[in-house]
């Protein structure tokens, strides 16, 4: 006879009741199911035009103010083009230049740059 006979795993729901795991729970009881999701990749294009004072906001349905985001630069074209998106994006703040809100992502640089170029964005929960 089996020792687990009779066990019944059970986690804290939404309303911070005890609920049995299987097959009883539905996602919309489990406090943060998405937990540790991965979503993307986006590819953004941020354009020379649209910085100001800095700052480029860009729509990003999905992504809320507390998810952790990833920016990785999206490089494209002749080596000479390359570069300067390169340099363009290098002026994205090291620490703080990448910020999530309410379906959309905010970038802040040290200057203004004068090139666009692209970014590929994850964010998980």
């Amino acid at each position: 006879m089996p020792s687990n006979l009779g066990f019944t795993m059970t986690i804290k729901a939404n309303d911070g009741t005890l609920v049995p795991l299987y097959p009883n729970t539905t996602q919309s009881q489990v406090l943060g199911w998405d937990i540790g999701e991965v979503y993307g990749p986006y590819i953004l294009t941020l354009s020379a035009s649209n910085w100001v004072n800095n700052r480029q906001t860009v729509n990003l349905t999905g992504v809320s103010s507390s998810d952790i985001v990833d920016c990785t630069k999206i490089l494209t074209g002749t080596a000479e083009q390359m570069k300067a998106q390169n340099q363009a994006f290098s002026l994205i703040e090291p620490s703080t230049g990448v910020n999530s809100g309410k379906d959309s992502i905010t970038f802040i640089c040290t200057s203004t740059p004068t090139v666009d170029f692209q970014v590929q964005i994850n964010w998980t929960k």
